[in-house]
């Protein structure tokens, strides 16, 4: 073997690399490379001939024999025929046989010499600047060239993809937001549904489908997936059809088709109102739908309570205490189909804080046909400095307690039967009445001031002929704190809670658990309507029953009605005249005229 010969057999095997595994880049790769490595493989020298070549990624121009110390052509091709590229551009050296098919790829560095370059040949082969020109093109077609060095003493780039087809994939993923995920019948609902397309391509020809489905309480639904199956099989549950299209074209990222206004159909409490958007064919190169994970509105309601046969006043102090700053009125307003709903008194609302959303005047009696700036407080006072409260309330609560006073011959409660009695009774423990019924010509005043009455039962006067108000049945209670199981519908008293705590609650327990007042309540807790025939004063009042307004024939249903007979009047008024006195509160002389 000559001498020349000999030297670049050396030179070949000492600074002459293989290529190894593609690295990541532009889908699965697009340019490998690897270390220096010995000659062989075919016996590839620089003395039969080198250069970069421009193979076709479909070999139809020609394959080189193979690559150097690892790898297949095979990987190469299906490497940059999966990045969508048309090209490999790949530095190979030929063997003794001379030809591009017997040749083997290896790294180019500039250690290469001698005349034997063939990339100015013509044809396939290309000059060493126009690859490299090419090879720095990579990254603007979204190919990484990091970690590779493109010839010098430590080139290591072997080959490279090139000439990149427009990528013409989609993948389309669909999905529903909502404005709300808790709402009322009837109340108006932000639709929003997107598609998001992480492909490199718009989608073409598809169709999508906007869908609504009603999940009854209690019942399972499906999430999102692909499936053959259109929406109204894949989601069922009675599926709606809002709105869909056909012919669509879904751009790269993630599109808004619009957004879509929705009123929340007229179902009970409890059930789930769901959104989902579905789309087909899901990918280029797949034809089923992709259903997205629905995005369901949970029906609920705002329980209202109504006043009746008197005014609602917050913020006065029973005898003996300091009213606090300002004391609201604030509820909620339902609209459901075009009408207002909420709390309301019958006669006049006095607050000495803001009243807001509570009607005075019955204006919400049945619903009023009005949405905004209605008019609803044609009996609430107020002050000069505001539409609706903040008015001075300057009178005390009336001591009922003093008008029935205890000593220590007062005889203990022992039960609703003692109201044969018609006597005042106290207590010196905390007192349960399971319910029970309060005969004609029957009264019992229970004066616990100190003491907790616990009402677990219905409490009713007995429903028979008057022949005087002597006869009208009547139950007072005046406590510390007066709490009413979630079970009880009817309570025919007087509730007074007039102690340091003076709190009224009407769920305190639930199917024999206690609720705290600051517990979140749902539909199927204290959901019983509770009735209260007499008059109510407490220093806080927690009226917590979740009853009524569930679809829009309820929608006027109160959970809490408190309700101020005549009855209550005039046994005061009977009461009032067995002590046969009258007294003279106060004298003013006036004027002949005024």
């Amino acid at each position: 073997m000559p001498l020349f010969a000999l030297l670049v057999v050396f030179f070949v095997s000492v600074l002459i690399g293989s290529l190894v595994a593609p690295q990541s880049a532009h889908a699965a790769g697009g340019v490998g490379g690897g270390g220096s490595g010995g000659g062989g493989s075919g016996g590839a020298q620089s003395t039969y001939g080198y250069g970069w070549y421009v193979f076709n990624t479909d070999g139809s121009n020609g394959t080189p024999g193979g690559l150097r110390n690892g790898g297949t052509w095979a990987g190469v091709q299906a490497t940059c025929r999966d990045a969508r590229a048309n090209k490999i551009i790949a530095f190979i050296v030929r063997t003794s046989r001379r030809n591009v098919a017997s040749s083997v790829v290896y790294n180019y560095t500039t250690k290469f010499g001698g005349s034997l370059y063939l990339g100015n040949s013509g044809g396939d082969w290309e000059p060493i600047p126009t690859a490299q020109a090419q090879f720095n093109s990579l990254p603007a077609s979204g190919v990484s060239t990091a970690g590779f060095t493109f010839g010098g003493p430590n080139g290591n780039v072997a080959w490279f993809c090139y000439d990149y087809q427009p990528p013409q994939d989609y993948f389309l993923y669909p999905s529903v937001t909502t404005n709300r995920t808790v709402g009322e019948t009837d109340q108006p609902v932000v639709v929003s549904p997107y598609v998001n397309n992480t492909g490199h391509a718009a989608s073409s020809n598809s169709q999508w489908q906007l869908s609504q489905f009603v999940v009854a309480p209690g019942r399972s639904y499906p999430g999102g997936g692909n499936s053959p199956a259109a929406p109204a099989q894949y989601y069922g549950n009675g599926l709606t059809r809002l709105d869909g299209g056909g012919g669509a074209s879904f751009p790269v990222g993630n599109y808004l088709i619009g957004n879509s206004v929705r009123n929340l159909p007229d179902f009970p409490v409890g059930t789930r109102i769901c959104y989902a958007l579905s789309v087909q064919p899901r990918a280029f190169d797949d034809g089923q739908w992709a259903h997205s994970p629905p995005t369901c509105v949970l029906i609920a309601k705002k329980p209202v309570v109504q006043i009746l046969g008197g005014d609602l006043r917050v913020g006065a102090a029973f005898t003996g205490s300091t009213a606090p700053a300002a004391s609201n009125i604030q509820t909620s307003i339902a609209i459901k189909a075009g009408k207002s709903y909420g709390s309301w008194g019958e006669y006049g609302l006095i607050a000495s804080g803001a009243i807001t959303g509570a009607a005075s005047g019955s204006a919400y009696s049945g619903g009023l046909a009005c949405v905004s700036g209605c008019a609803v407080n044609t009996m609430s006072f107020a002050n000069e400095s505001s539409p609706a409260g903040k008015y001075v309330v300057s009178t005390h609560i009336p001591d009922i307690a003093s008008s029935f006073g205890v000593n220590a011959s007062t005889p203990q409660y022992a039960g609703l039967g003692d109201a044969a009695f018609k006597r005042v009774e106290t207590s010196n423990t905390d007192i349960t009445i399971s319910g029970g019924t309060i005969q004609k010509n029957q009264w019992l005043v229970i004066n616990a001031p100190t003491k907790t009455v616990t009402i677990t039962g219905d409490i009713n006067y007995a429903d028979a002929p008057l022949q005087s108000i002597g006869d009208i049945p009547q139950l007072v209670i005046i406590a510390n704190q007066i709490n009413i199981d979630g079970g009880v519908k009817n309570v025919d008293a007087w509730l007074v809670a007039s102690g340091v705590t003076g709190t009224i609650n009407t769920c305190s327990s639930w199917n024999g658990a206690g609720v705290a007042v600051t517990a979140q309540l749902t539909s199927g807790i204290c959901n019983n309507a509770l009735v209260v025939n007499g008059p109510v004063m407490a220093k806080k009042l927690y009226l917590r029953r979740t009853a009524g307004a569930d679809t829009i024939a309820q929608a006027g249903v109160p959970a809490e009605t408190i309700n101020l007979r005549p009855d209550a009047y005039l046994w005061s008024i009977y009461q009032a005249s067995q002590s046969a006195r009258l007294e003279t509160t106060y004298t003013a002389d006036l004027p002949p005229r005024f």
